[in-house]
């Protein structure tokens, strides 16, 4: 009899698994949907670099130029190797906020109970 009993425990709760990764399955797939849409979208519509980019007034575009060029120097003009990059990231305060924003955000989506009836 015990075996019967923890036998017809395990299948329901192996069936209210099944059930929940099912529906989680939908949801997932729903979520997809708007960053599709945003990638086809930037795709379309972002400039590929600053001075192609119509929104932005001919002073804006220097500035943004200035700003690209002042950043992205090859090494062999003084610009970073890969691990002075790395170091500069891991030095650097906003890179910690966002990883910090992006896992606690990230958690509380994993922590939600669903339930499914």
């Amino acid at each position: 009899m015990a075996y019967r009993i923890d036998g017809s425990f395990y299948s329901s709760f192996v069936t209210s698994r099944l059930h929940i990764y099912h529906c989680l399955n939908h949801v997932s797939q729903i979520e997809a949907i708007p960053t599709l849409i945003m990638a086809v979208m930037i795709l379309l519509f972002l400039p590929s670099f600053p001075f192609s980019a119509s929104f932005l007034t001919l002073r804006e575009r220097a500035i943004a130029q200035a700003r690209l060029n002042r950043d992205h120097k090859p090494q062999s003009h003084g610009g970073m190797t890969g691990w002075s990059g790395l170091k500069a990231v891991v030095a650097d305060i906003n890179s910690w906020l966002f990883m910090l924003v992006y896992a606690s955000c990230q958690s509380r989506l994993l922590c939600i109970d669903l339930q499914f009836h």
